[in-house]
C-alpha cells in the first residue's frame, strides 16, 4: 500500500492499532492489510469497476480516497443501486428505528415510475432527509441513480472524516450512526470488534477490509453503465452475509438522534 501514513492509533486500550495511508489503506499493526477473498472480492471488483468514472469524480470533489467510498458502498448495499432498507417501526427488540431518524418513510415516485417507502435509499443507504437536503424531492429518488448517490454519499462522508479528525474508522462509524463518538476518538469502547468501534455487525472491520480489498485488485476496463433494473432487488437478500451486517439496515438502528445528526448535518 503506497503513500505516508497517519500515525498508529488505539481507541481503547487491549484493542488493536491502525493507522491509514494516503491511498486510504488502512493498515492492523502486526495484521497488515486485512482484505476479502472470493464471493465479496469478485462483489467488490464488478461494482468498482462499473462505477469507477463516477468514483473518482466525487472523491476528487470531496478530496478523500476512490477507496473509503468503494468501502462504505460495499458495507451499506453491496454495489445494489436499489438497495432499500425495510421501512420498519421496531426492530427485534422493539427500538424504533426510521421514526427516530426523524425519517418518516414518506418516500416517493423512483426511476421505475413506482413508489417506494425505504428506511434508506440507494448505493449509499441514505434517508430521505439527506436526500431532499442534497437537491432530490425525495429519497426514493436515489433508487436505480448512483450518480446522485455518490454525490451525496461523497459529500456527507468527506464531511464526517473532517469532523473524525481525519480518521476514517470513526468517520465510518458515525456514517452507521454514533452515540459515543468526540472528534476522532470514542468514549466509548464495543467488545466483540477489533478495533472497538463497533458499529452493526462489524461495520468497521468489513469497511476496512473492503477498502483494502478494491485497493489491492488488478486494474481492469471500465464497464459500460449497466441498464437500469425494472425490478429492484431485494436489500435484505442482496446483502447476504448475515455476521456482516446484521438486520441490513445499515443506518444507525436504535441510535436515534444521534443517527439523525450523523447524517442530516451538512
Amino acid at each position: 500500500m503506497a503513500g505516508m501514513p497517519s500515525p498508529w492509533k488505539t481507541q481503547c486500550e487491549g484493542y488493536v492499532s491502525y493507522r491509514w495511508h494516503e491511498n486510504g489503506g488502512i493498515e492492523v499493526q502486526d495484521q497488515g492489510f486485512l482484505t476479502f477473498s472470493g464471493k465479496a472480492a469478485g462483489t467488490i471488483a464488478k461494482f468498482s469497476n462499473r462505477l469507477m468514472p463516477l468514483l473518482e469524480k466525487y472523491s476528487a470533489e470531496n478530496g478523500i480516497p476512490v477507496s473509503w467510498l468503494v468501502g462504505i458502498i460495499y458495507v451499506e448495499s453491496r454495489g445494489n443501486d436499489w438497495a432499500c432498507s425495510p421501512c420498519i417501526k421496531t426492530n427485534s427488540k422493539g427500538v424504533a428505528v426510521c421514526s427516530l431518524a426523524p425519517n418518516k418513510c414518506g418516500g416517493g415516485i423512483a426511476r421505475d415510475g413506482k413508489h417506494y417507502s425505504c428506511c434508506a435509499y440507494g448505493l449509499m443507504q441514505l434517508i430521505e432527509t439527506n436526500a431532499v437536503d442534497g437537491g432530490m424531492k425525495n429519497g426514493a429518488e436515489l433508487l436505480g441513480n448512483p450518480e446522485d448517490s455518490i454525490r451525496l454519499g461523497a459529500k456527507l462522508f468527506a464531511r464526517l472524516v473532517k469532523i473524525s479528525e481525519g480518521d476514517p474508522l470513526v468517520a465510518v462509524r458515525r456514517y452507521n450512526g454514533c452515540s459515543v463518538c468526540v472528534g476522532g476518538r470514542l468514549t466509548k469502547c464495543t467488545p466483540g470488534c477489533i478495533f472497538g468501534i463497533g458499529g452493526q455487525g462489524g461495520y468497521a472491520e468489513s469497511f476496512t477490509m473492503a477498502v483494502n480489498t478494491f485497493l489491492e485488485l488488478p486494474p481492469g476496463p471500465v464497464a459500460p453503465p449497466e441498464p437500469p433494473l425494472v425490478e429492484p432487488v431485494d436489500y435484505e437478500a442482496s446483502v447476504g452475509s448475515p455476521g456482516v451486517l446484521g438486520l441490513a439496515l445499515a443506518i444507525g438502528v436504535g441510535i436515534g438522534a444521534y443517527w439523525y445528526a450523523s447524517k442530516r448535518n451538512w
